[in-house]
């Protein structure tokens, strides 16, 4: 091979290396370019994705606030009924003691009594009993009401008024003389039992 001949060889040789280094080069820009926007296109999806993602946890967490804000309206609202409520209760309550003070200058205060004394001595059931009564009260049982209501127990039993002073709204107690046996039926007393079931009918009245 001549020296030309040679030299058109080794041209055509790097002719064909450079086309191959450029359709190399082509095919790897454009296999990189096709690379590029699958990457574009999954950052693009993942983004998305986590922007639903932000927005699903941001409208959940909007709704939970929501929902929590209405939950502590609800109880501040239960709150404010059941103190209201309470305090009603408490006025009638104290309406109640007034109206039973006023019982005690009535004409009703003495059938009452006697009922209550008559409870007091079947629950003892005879022996000896002590009476105790308010200073002005002491007056109230003459000794034919005493013997004819002790008279209906089936048990002999005899009753003596005490020398102390019954601390109380009106009402009476009434002990057996050992102490072992006493019953309580003072305004106070009867209303702290009755208590709950006294505040159901106020209550059932409230909701009426």
């Amino acid at each position: 091979m001549s020296q030309a001949d040679y030299s058109k060889h080794l041209e055509k040789m790097i002719q064909e290396i450079t086309s191959l280094s450029e359709q190399s080069k082509s095919q790897i820009l454009s296999e990189a370019e096709m690379r590029r926007k699958e990457i574009l296109a999954e950052a693009e999806a993942e983004a998305k994705r986590i922007e639903s993602e932000i927005a699903s946890k941001a409208e959940e967490e909007a709704r939970q606030n929501v929902r929590r804000d209405v939950s502590k309206k609800k109880l501040s609202i239960q709150m404010d009924y059941l103190n209201l409520r309470e305090q009603v209760i408490e006025g009638i309550m104290a309406n109640v003691h007034k109206e039973l003070q006023k019982l005690t200058k009535s004409k009703s205060y003495l059938p009452l009594m006697e009922r209550l004394l008559e409870e007091s001595l079947f629950a003892i059931n005879g022996g000896d009993l002590v009476l105790t009564l308010r200073s002005e009260d002491k007056g109230i049982f003459s000794q034919d009401k005493l013997n004819e209501l002790t008279s209906k127990v089936s048990a002999e039993c005899k009753i003596s008024l005490s020398d102390k002073d019954l601390n109380s709204i009106g009402g009476l107690v009434l002990t057996r003389n050992d102490g072992l046996i006493s019953v309580d039926n003072t305004f106070e007393k009867i209303i702290e039992r009755k208590n709950d079931e006294i505040r159901k009918v106020i209550v059932s009245q409230l909701l009426n």
